[in-house]
């Protein structure tokens, strides 16, 4: 989904990743939120799939999202180009979170950590794993 989104301008993907994201927040996360921050992208777009999806998921959770609020003040390599060097700290949700996991370990990479609330629900490298608390 993410590809047909970047790479074939599919914005209709968009908004099932959102609302993927959004029945997580709801369901299962359960975590107050104020506004949501989408981190600024890596590579210059027309238009910018992380914006899109953080647009489509405020939308759907009523919440406000700022996109000015985080400014890249260096240049940062795109995921795909990450050195295996990297510590990767990575959620356990299923859609995006799941995807990005995925890539790791179709690549092989083991510096990574998955962060899960209770029992992870994803951890497709076998990685090791950080408990945290959520809020009510």
């Amino acid at each position: 989904m993410l590809y047909q989104l970047k790479y074939r301008n599919d914005r209709t993907v968009a908004d099932v990743l959102a609302e993927t994201a959004a029945e997580f927040l709801r369901s299962a996360w359960r975590v107050r939120i104020d506004v949501i921050v989408p981190v600024p992208p890596s590579k210059m777009r027309r238009v910018q799939p992380v914006i899109l999806v953080a647009k489509a998921l405020g939308a759907r959770l009523g919440l406000p999202v700022c996109t000015k609020c985080l400014t890249k003040v260096k240049h940062t390599a795109q995921l795909k180009d990450i050195k295996r060097g990297c510590a990767i700290f990575i959620g356990d949700a299923n859609g995006a979170d799941k995807a990005v996991q995925t890539y790791f370990a179709e690549k092989r990479y083991g510096n990574v950590v998955v962060f899960c609330m209770e029992e992870c629900r994803n951890n497709i490298g076998s990685w090791p794993t950080r408990r945290v608390e959520g809020t009510s």
